[in-house]
């Protein structure tokens, strides 16, 4: 027994037939399997990720290529730099952006990519470049006293800016700074009293347009820190002596 596999590498729509040579007249049997999307289909590119300053939750995004049709498998980078593990296997149909519900933002960065099976479901194609999340540290500098902030720099797009919010709750977050994208730490001298919460985010060059709505800056954690104020002191009452001085004035 026998078995012929073949490849439509080309594209060429047709089909094929199997016969016995020495008696033509005699037809085997042939099955032809039509596989989705066939086709030299390009790895596909995550457009960006950010973190949802209210579910701290990282949220990967990319845009359908509309020559393709079937699932995206979706990846993150594990313990072991540079392997990989699948996330969830995301249909064409569905939203073009995966929550990962797993991850803290608030522990570390995280990088991720995605990834299309070969046409007939066997395999994978290929998968795009990843992408890495802003991770933000926060706290109170023993020189100045003020907040102060430090991140890793987002990878997977070009960008020139970090934007800085800043809220009094994650909810209520602002634009408040924005500073060249060459330097990856800020002291906010103009903190308000009380808890601050902080998010640095950049843009992606070209804004996405996934199959859902959303914000298009790609966000780190929110970190809070407290600001408990730069220490004035009052004094009621003050003397100075001896009046005249020669040498030593007493306060």
């Amino acid at each position: 027994y026998y078995k012929i596999l073949i490849s439509n590498v080309g594209t060429t729509t047709g089909s094929f037939s199997v016969f016995n040579e020495s008696s033509p007249g005699i037809i085997f049997d042939s099955v032809c399997t039509y596989c989705v999307g066939t086709g030299p289909i390009p790895p596909q590119q995550i457009c960006q990720v950010t973190t949802d300053p209210l579910l701290n939750q990282n949220i990967i995004i990319w845009e359908k290529d509309t020559l393709y049709t079937g699932p995206y498998i979706v990846q993150k980078e594990s313990t072991t730099m540079g392997v990989y593990n699948t996330m969830a296997t995301v249909m064409n149909n569905d939203s073009s952006a995966y929550v990962d519900s797993i991850s803290n933002p608030m522990i570390q960065a995280f990088k991720y990519r995605i990834g299309i099976p070969d046409t007939c479901g066997f395999g994978t194609v290929g998968y795009g470049s990843f992408h890495q999340t802003i991770h933000l540290l926060t706290s109170i500098s023993s020189s100045t006293g003020y907040p102060q902030l430090a991140w890793n720099p987002y990878y997977g797009f070009y960008y020139g800016t970090y934007y800085i919010f800043r809220g009094s709750s994650p909810a209520t977050l602002t634009l408040y700074d924005s500073i060249s994208a060459s330097f990856n730490s800020y002291t906010d001298v103009a903190a308000v009293p009380g808890m601050n919460y902080y998010s640095v985010s950049v843009l992606p060059p070209v804004p996405c347009q996934p199959s859902r709505a959303m914000n298009m800056y790609s966000y780190s954690n929110v970190s809070p820190v407290a600001f408990t104020g730069i220490n004035e002191y009052e004094f009621n009452q003050l003397s100075v002596g001896p009046n005249p001085a020669n040498d030593i004035l007493n306060f």
